[in-house]
C-alpha cells in the first residue's frame, strides 16, 4: 500500500497461500502476487522489503533479487545463532554492486505522523482499503480470539470499552 502511495508502479509481493486473503488484497492494488510455496521469484529488484524475520528467506531469496544499486530493507526480528549459507559470496555481491542492506525499527513520533497520513490517503485514494487490513476484533471477555492465528489474519483489533 506505502510503495504504491510512493508512486511505485510495479510491486511484487510472496507470500502463502494462493487464495488468502492477503494474495487477494496485493492484487487489488494491482500487485503481482507470488505464491512462495510452489513458486520462485525470478529477476532483480530496486527495492527489496523482507519481513519474515527467516534468515533462510535472507539467503535464498532476497538478498540474491537486489539488482546493482539496489536496497535490501530488513523489517523482521532474526532469531540468534544459526548462519546464512553463502554469506561471503552474497556480502562480495552486496559490495562489488553498490548494494545497500538497512534495518529499520519505527518508534518516532514522526513516523507514526507518517503512518496515519499514508492511511488516511489510502483510504481516499484506494477505496477505504486499509479498513480491509483488521480481519478480526476482539473484547475483553474474549481476548484469546486476538492471540488466535489463521493464514487470513492480518491485524487484530482488542477493543476495550468503558463499563
Amino acid at each position: 500500500m506505502v510503495l504504491r502511495l510512493m508512486g511505485l508502479s510495479t510491486v511484487t509481493t510472496a507470500t502463502r497461500p494462493p487464495d488468502s486473503l492477503k494474495a487477494k488484497l496485493v492484487k487489488e492494488l494491482g500487485g503481482t502476487y507470488v505464491d512462495s510455496m510452489t513458486e520462485q521469484i525470478s529477476g532483480e529488484y530496486d527495492i527489496v522489503i523482507e519481513a519474515t524475520g527467516s534468515p533462510q528467506v535472507i539467503s535464498e531469496g532476497g538478498l540474491r533479487h537486489i539488482a546493482p544499486n539496489g536496497v535490501y530493507v530488513l523489517l523482521g526480528v532474526y532469531p540468534s545463532g544459526g548462519s546464512l549459507s553463502g554469506l561471503g559470496e552474497l556480502m562480495t555481491n552486496v559490495v562489488l554492486n553498490n548494494k545497500v542492506i538497512i534495518g529499520s525499527v519505527n518508534a518516532g513520533i514522526r513516523h507514526f505522523e507518517m503512518a496515519l497520513e499514508h492511511l488516511r490517503r489510502a483510504k481516499d485514494e484506494f477505496n477505504n482499503w486499509p479498513a480491509k487490513l483488521i480481519t478480526k476484533r476482539a473484547n475483553l471477555s474474549n481476548y484469546q480470539e486476538a492471540y488466535t492465528w489463521t493464514h487470513d489474519d492480518i491485524k487484530t483489533v482488542l477493543e476495550i470499552t468503558p463499563s
